[in-house]
């Protein structure tokens, strides 16, 4: 049987994870605090699981929740199991269907978890089952987006991105800010005051009062009286 293979290999992987995953735990209730594990005994299985249960699981089924229920079922499920966890993660309109329509979709998730290589794994290293999982990652993605399109799902949303900044608005010079040197609206005031002195005009703030110009002396009406007496002839 071409599945029991392939559980053979995911089973050491998951034995592995799980057992690292319990292990400061259950050492510190033994009262062996500090002790440390060491490396795993299967190092191409170990790093192929965990890194293909880190794929499938998220929010609406964690990576506790895949161990503790792959921990009640057989060994031969875990395929299943972890299709469950795609199910529940990015496959969510579907939890509300049927348990054979599940069910089937399940069926075609476990396909491309079926890696040529699982039966060898408890045999490799560590960067071969990192590499094993990256191919299952690729085909699994694969699998989910036509799932998707035959059940006729909406597509997954996509990351929501950060806002576009703004460029900073144009600096407006204030009071506190404004060139000390640059002429002052009263100055310039002073200034145009000047310059009707200087052409004996009279200046703009006063251009509607009445009075005589500036160096042409007081009008008729406003001359002074000659306090010298006038001229007698003699007789």
């Amino acid at each position: 049987m071409r599945w029991a293979e392939h559980s053979r290999g995911v089973m050491e992987g998951f034995a592995e994870v799980r057992a690292f995953e319990d292990f400061d735990a259950y050492a510190d209730l033994a009262g062996y605090e500090g002790l440390s594990l060491g490396d795993p005994q299967y190092p191409g299985a170990f790093a192929a699981t965990s890194d293909l249960m880190a794929h499938v699981t998220g929010p609406s089924y964690s990576r506790n929740d895949l161990i503790n229920d792959a921990c009640r079922g057989p060994g031969i499920m875990h395929f299943d199991q972890f299709a469950h966890a795609v199910v529940a993660n990015r496959l969510t309109e579907l939890t509300h269907r049927d348990p054979y329509t599940q069910q089937a979709v399940r069926a075609q998730l476990i396909q491309p978890m079926l890696h040529a290589h699982w039966p060898t794994l408890p045999n490799t290293e560590a960067p071969t089952g990192h590499a094993v999982a990256t191919e299952i990652r690729s085909s699994l993605d694969a699998k989910v987006a036509e799932i998707r399109h035959d059940h006729r799902l909406p597509p997954t949303p996509p990351t929501p991105q950060p806002p576009t900044p703004q460029p900073p608005a144009a600096h407006q010079p204030t009071a506190a800010t404004a060139d000390p040197t640059a002429p002052t609206p009263d100055a310039h005031k002073d200034t145009l005051n000047a310059l009707g002195f200087l052409t004996a005009q009279a200046p703009p703030a006063g251009a509607t009062r009445q009075g005589p110009p500036l160096g042409r002396g007081p009008t008729p009406s406003h001359q002074p009286r000659s306090t010298k007496p006038p001229n007698r002839t003699r007789d």
